[in-house]
């Protein structure tokens, strides 16, 4: 049997505690919606349920730490009072630990084995292993300490307080053992206790009807209870009494032949974590978090196949580093997988889902360091144009990069036949871009892909762009000519030709005379727009004229007319040799190889 701590208690009971619930890295919105004492509910024989007392893996070690820290930050500097207490109980065996001009209380503290304090595990690490070895939620253990000492919001404890914790070992009609004294022994005894008799081991309180006192003067008198649960059984086991009308009345306060243990268990977990009764298993288990490609965080879960009720929906809180939230709710509830796609760039902490069912609601929580940001966007181009060097391409970087640096852009420029021509750009720095080898013809799309280390995200747009001669196609006769063609066709053609500059302005056009293979190839190069071209010089017969010169070099660099040792420039060009130039200008002009 337990003894209930007098001190602790009417400490507590005197000035009732305002609990605010819920984890210290999370704001309200991650907070069990438990308002305080919801003792309308309260029922004798289902404090808590199985499932609850069972869930061991509810709070990680930093959680708890978190807890702790959030509910007493150890803060009180009363020296005054340090001196006052410690002189007054020096002969009795009391010991306040002060530090750094400071009480040090729960949250700080370290605890060896026996009763040594100062060395040793914190508190947040002794009731995380001890829920983890016995399979028991921690935050029944955090319940127990404050019902128990008040050990959670005391600023000043001492010594005894900590050797008799939780109170195991202290029964009610004498002095608590020895055997039991020190934080981690408390703790740990309690979580065995918890889990012996939830693992179907030996209670005086079995399931079913039990008759539980009111107090422990039997002359408070009591009732029958119809204990409906193994873990209220093991609370029975641990403080075998149960709270009267008054009691139940009170709240947090006193109450005449009251017995507050089991009442204030009730409470405390109610205010700080939410129903203690909730049976069924819609909690959202093993909640993950990551970051995907896109540097966005992507949160995980899974709902236990043994649901009780029917999962509506999930509500998604995201929490930055300066506790602001982003508050979202998943469409279907069959989705365990949520992507937060727009969460501004910047540092995030923490993380809750909150399965929303017929009758429950029930979180997960997450902690973690993650720093997420907007997806890779795709650039947008400004243009595409033909410039003297060749088609420049324009645009704007992405408004956000992903997370990572950008390292290159890929344009990709689409001729009308098809044909596509690839170049890469790596500095990220530049918006523009000319690319200054593509072959002479028409072309009808760019696309330009921006890659990080992770993605990429492209971008197209259509435009006819052409690299050939700008030619006025208008029927302007020349009459220069003084043997102009006196066909319709030839005319338009030669006049055409003159025009553009394909043909020289001379007094005779002699159009009869045959071409020759430089004339040609003339010809061709200024309907090409005179694209430059490095000189080619290993025609023992190149022609000497600069024009020539050009128009041969690009010619031979392009393909349209062979390697060889000699040119023969002034040999007329036969039909045959036409149709092989023509063939071959017209795949180069179309983007084809030739």
């Amino acid at each position: 049997m337990m003894r209930r701590n007098t001190r602790r208690t009417a400490i507590l009971l005197t000035g009732v505690f305002a609990a605010s619930a819920s984890f210290a890295f999370l704001t309200r919105s991650f907070e069990p919606e438990a308002s305080a004492a919801k003792l309308d509910k309260f029922d004798p024989g289902n404090i808590i349920s199985d499932y609850m007392m069972g869930k061991y893996d509810s709070m990680t070690e930093q959680e708890i730490q978190a807890f702790l820290t959030e509910k007493n930050s150890c803060n009180n500097k009363n020296k005054a009072l340090y001196d006052e207490m410690t002189a007054a109980y020096k002969d009795k065996g009391y010991v306040w630990h002060w530090k750094d001009d400071h009480f040090v209380c729960l949250s700080e503290e370290l605890f060896g084995d026996g009763e040594i304090i100062g060395e040793g595990d914190t508190a947040a690490h002794i009731i995380w292993q001890a829920a983890q070895d016995y399979k028991i939620n921690p935050q029944a253990l955090l319940v127990l300490l404050q019902k128990e000492t008040s050990l959670i919001t005391d600023t000043y404890p001492n010594n005894r307080d900590y050797r008799k914790a939780t109170g195991y070992g202290c029964p009610d009609t004498a002095a608590c053992s020895e055997k039991y004294y020190g934080f981690k022994n408390q703790v740990r005894s309690a979580a065995a206790l918890f889990s012996t008799v939830l693992t179907g081991g030996w209670t005086n309180f079995p399931l079913g009807e039990n008759y539980i006192q009111y107090n422990p003067n039997a002359a408070c008198g009591g009732s029958m209870v119809n204990i409906k649960n193994l873990a209220t059984s093991a609370l029975y086991r641990y403080t075998p009494y149960q709270p009267n009308a008054a009691t139940i009345a009170a709240g947090y306060s006193t109450a005449e032949c009251g017995a507050y243990g089991n009442r204030n268990f009730y409470l405390y977990f109610s205010d700080w974590f939410g129903d203690p009764t909730i049976q069924s298993t819609i909690q959202p288990e093993n909640l993950t978090a990551k970051l995907n490609d896109d540097s966005q965080i992507v949160l995980s879960w899974e709902i236990s196949k043994h649901a009780t009720e029917t999962i509506k929906k999930y509500e998604i809180v995201i929490l930055d580093k300066n506790n602001k939230e982003y508050k979202y709710e998943t469409k279907d509830a069959k989705e365990t997988t949520f992507t937060a796609k727009d969460l501004p760039a910047g540092e995030y902490k923490a993380a809750s889902v909150k399965s929303i069912g017929e009758e429950n609601q029930l979180y997960s929580r997450i902690t973690f360091s993650f720093k997420a940001a907007l997806p890779l966007s795709a650039p947008k181009i400004l243009d595409i144009k033909k410039v003297d060097a060749g088609v420049e391409v324009s645009w704007q970087k992405p408004t956000s990069d992903g997370g990572f640096a950008i390292e290159k852009y890929e344009i990709v420029v689409k001729n009308s036949f098809g044909v596509e021509y690839k170049e890469q750009v790596t500095d990220a720095k530049l918006e523009k871009y000319t690319l200054k080898n593509l072959p002479a013809g028409v072309y009808t799309k760019v696309k330009i892909t921006v890659f990080n280390k992770k993605k990429s995200q492209s971008v197209e747009l259509e435009k006819t762009v052409s690299t050939l001669a700008e030619l006025e196609h208008e029927d302007k006769e020349y009459k220069n000519f003084k043997d102009m063609p006196k066909d319709d066709i030839s005319k338009k053609a030669v006049s055409w030709a003159v025009n553009n500059g394909i043909t020289d302005k001379n007094d005779y056009f002699n159009g009869e005379q045959p071409l020759t293979r430089r004339q040609a190839m003339v010809l061709l190069w200024r309907i090409s727009g005179q694209p430059t071209a490095s000189e080619y010089k290993n025609f023992k017969d190149m022609p000497k004229d600069d024009i020539s010169k050009k128009a041969v070099s690009w010619a031979v660099n392009n393909g349209i007319t062979d390697k060889n040792d000699y040119f023969n420039g002034e040999q007329p060009l036969t039909r045959r040799q036409a149709m092989v130039i023509l063939w071959r200008y017209t795949k180069l002009a179309s983007g084809l190889k030739i």
